[in-house]
């Protein structure tokens, strides 16, 4: 044991002679790492002895993506004086104990990099990308200017990376201004000239639907009174694909907390269909603001819940308003029918429209067979566009372009939940892709820990749909991220970006494959033409 390391870390021969050798746990500690990113302290001076420690093995080095809280702490606190460990901690508040011991060490550097990201936050850090560019170890020049005299490391003149998932700029509402927002799915933000939010919404074409608000569209201005007159600019966050842009609204409105946004939510209408039973007579279907302990929704708009309940007033006649002569049991029958139907049984509404069919042909009653065949193809329709098999819903990857030309988009739904959401490089080889989206699906099936330093949203966990947040006054709840993937799956069950994901492991890696394939673009990708819209159910 060197000198100079007794003196220092307070670690001599005795204390680690019956340590056992490298070799003996490199195959181990492999395993442990695996592809995950690893976060340290001046991270690359730990990695060059760990790789060199490899090399005399014979086997390859670690590549893994790194996180440095020294290049963090440097670009984040300006006050920043001594830049080991000990002294980072102290400078954000921590309590340091015990130094030079691998365990403690580990453990003061993780909670060092839990006090920084909130002021990587405000720094508008909200993504796995631009983490890693912010964690990314300082370079030649840093430690060069540190050794001149007087010389200082500038963290304002650092410029923030470009995500491969959203691409922001800014315009003012002025002149041909409109000519400057591209025609790409997205989301925009209106600010006043405090540069508040005003108003976050979501679209398939940002043009389309920014230019409908300054043309003075009643429809679009309904209960947005006053936001053009005082927005002076619209900052334009471009992503890949509509299902990325209600992510991204949804995001952004739980950060910035626009006023507009709230008002029209809090005032929103909800449509729902009621099982109402008066103080006399037969219960009744009927519309609904709220659900109740009996109802069904919510519905996208109130046309919807008339469309549907004229459906069920033309399949089971007795529940029409005005219907006479009917027995009680027989109502009971149709109403239970009804309410099966509205709960997404659709069969018992098939069969009694099915014998409806056959009694008019053998009665030679065209106009009640043609009825019926109607009524028919109306039910199988809505059976088409809402029905998705719930192991499709549960189990998928998706697949969708990213504001980046050179990455895809990846969405890894389990047990009906976002698991992970994130960039992978179109660049990268098949093998590679395929082993990275194994681990990726391995760990999604994970249930997420909460964090005491993180809050619920845990660490750095891939349940989440953004790493970080510009400060947020709240997050999107992860059960409010998952209905809104599962609602898109929804209403895409045949969309080419969705692979459905089997339950045999073997299957399985070959499914695997093939999303590494279309990431590449060798397989099934359809871009920009992923309409988002809410389902009728």
């Amino acid at each position: 044991m060197p000198a100079f390391i007794v003196s220092h870390t307070g670690i001599n021969q005795a204390m680690v002679g019956d340590a056992p050798p490298f070799a003996a746990l490199a195959r181990e500690l492999r395993e442990f790492i695996a592809e995950r990113i690893i976060v340290g302290h001046n991270i690359g001076f730990d990695i060059a002895f760990l790789n060199a420690e490899m090399r005399r093995l014979g086997q390859p080095p670690f590549v893994n993506p790194r996180l440095d809280t020294l290049a963090m702490a440097v670009r984040l606190v300006n006050s920043l004086g001594k830049r080991n460990l000990s002294s980072v901690a102290m400078e954000l508040g921590l309590p340091v104990g015990i130094r030079h011991r691998a365990e403690a060490d580990a453990r003061l550097a993780r909670q060092v990099f839990c006090r920084l990201l909130p002021l990587a936050r405000e720094r508008g850090v909200y993504t796995r990308a631009a983490l890693l560019e912010l964690g990314r170890p300082l370079g030649a020049e840093y430690w060069s200017r540190r050794k001149k005299p007087g010389s200082r490391f500038d963290p304002q003149a650092w410029q923030w990376p470009a995500d491969p998932l959203v691409q922001v700029s800014a315009v003012e509402p002025r002149g041909d201004w409109l000519t400057q927002v591209p025609e790409r799915a997205g989301v925009y933000v209106m600010r006043d000239e405090h540069g508040n939010a005003l108003y976050v919404g979501k679209a398939g074409n940002l043009r389309r639907r920014v230019a409908n608000y300054f043309s003075r569209d009643e429809g679009v201005l309904r209960g947005l009174v006053g936001l053009c007159e005082t927005t002076v600019r619209v900052e334009l966050h471009v992503v890949g694909s509509e299902l990325a842009a209600g992510l991204l609204e949804l995001e952004l409105i739980a950060r910035l907390q626009p006023g507009y946004n709230t008002q029209r939510t809090a005032s929103a209408p909800r449509h729902y269909i009621r099982l109402h039973q008066p103080k006399r007579g037969l219960p009744l279907l009927k519309p609904a603001n709220e659900p109740g302990d009996a109802g069904f929704g919510h519905y996208a708009n109130r046309s919807e819940v008339d469309d549907t309940l004229r459906l069920l007033r033309a399949i089971f006649p007795t529940l029409a308003p005005k219907a006479s002569g009917v027995t009680p049991e027989e109502y009971q029958t149709q109403l239970g029918e009804a309410l099966a139907y509205l709960r997404g049984d659709d069969e018992p509404a098939l069969a009694r429209l099915r014998t409806r069919l056959y009694a008019a042909s053998a009665a030679r009653d065209h106009q009640a067979e043609s009825e019926a065949r109607q009524l028919i193809a109306e039910l199988l329709r809505r059976r088409e566009r809402e029905a998705y098999p719930a192991a499709q819903v549960s189990e998928a990857i998706i697949v969708l372009p990213a504001a980046d030309d050179e990455a895809r988009e990846v969405f890894i739904v389990r047990n009906a939940a976002l698991r992970w959401h994130g960039p992978l490089p179109t660049t990268s080889v098949e093998d590679v892709l395929a082993a990275r989206l194994a681990e990726l699906w391995m760990v999604a099936g994970t249930p997420p820990s909460p964090s005491p330093e993180m809050g619920e949203g845990g660490s750095l966990q891939p349940t989440q749909l953004s790493l970080l947040g510009d400060a947020p006054k709240r997050k999107p709840a992860r059960d409010e991220v998952s209905s809104l993937v599962i609602r898109w799956l929804y209403a895409h069950p045949t969309h080419p970006a969705v692979l459905p994901m089997p339950a045999e492991r073997e299957a399985t890696q070959d499914a695997l494959r093939h999303a590494a394939r279309m990431i590449r673009g060798e397989g099934t990708l359809l871009h920009q033409q992923d309409r988002f819209h809410h389902p009728q159910r």
